[in-house]
């Protein structure tokens, strides 16, 4: 009686583990799957060639105006690397996971509640951004005189253009993250898909 009982137990110990391996077995194509598929997909920049630096300035310590000026001497030093042609500085990285959207109010369009407005992803570049990454702008790229608080320009993808802007041009157009009565944003420049 033991002896089957012993059987028993090692038979559904068996089953278990062939259950399990079957599991693993699918989990491990579908990755291989999509591993595939994400080599397929194209980014929207060229990936090949670039490299990311990433650093915190508040982490060490930095003001703010100690490190806007670390910052400027990083991308006038970068192009004298052996093999650099161009840098730029980002908020956050393309398709990394770390973003935050934001409501959108496009100047001119019925004011409706909060949750109603269309949500954009923002996010802070430094000029020659795109002249880096590769990507294809319509208008003109931002500028070092555009740092300043009151210039409010923006540059935004075909995507928003297309949703936010239809049937006309995005460039000119102007929008904000609050409503219609805080100060407006200005587009310059679309970012054409690659």
């Amino acid at each position: 009686m033991a002896g089957f009982r012993r059987s028993r137990l090692r038979n559904a110990l068996v089953v278990a583990q062939v259950a399990l391996s079957l599991v693993l077995l699918v989990c491990a194509g579908l990755v291989v799957r999509s591993l595939q598929v994400a080599q397929r997909t194209r980014p929207g920049f060229n990936p090949e060639n670039a490299v990311a630096l990433s650093f915190d300035l508040g982490l060490q310590g930095y003001s703010e105006e100690k490190g806007l000026a670390f910052q400027k001497q990083v991308l006038e030093r970068a192009p004298s690397v052996p093999g650099v042609r161009s840098a730029a500085l980002v908020g956050t990285l393309p398709l990394s996971l770390d973003y935050s959207s934001t409501t959108i109010y496009v100047e001119g369009q019925p004011v409706t509640g909060s949750t109603n407005l269309p949500l954009a992803v923002p996010n802070v570049i430094s000029p020659n951004y795109f002249r880096t990454m590769e990507i294809p702008l319509r208008g003109r790229d931002f500028s070092d005189l555009d740092s300043k608080e009151e210039s409010r320009v923006a540059i935004v993808n075909e995507t928003f253009a297309r949703r936010l802007f239809p049937g006309r041009e995005a460039i000119g157009g102007r929008f904000n993250f609050d409503g219609p009565d805080k100060p407006y944003w200005e587009i310059v420049g679309v970012a054409a898909r690659r």
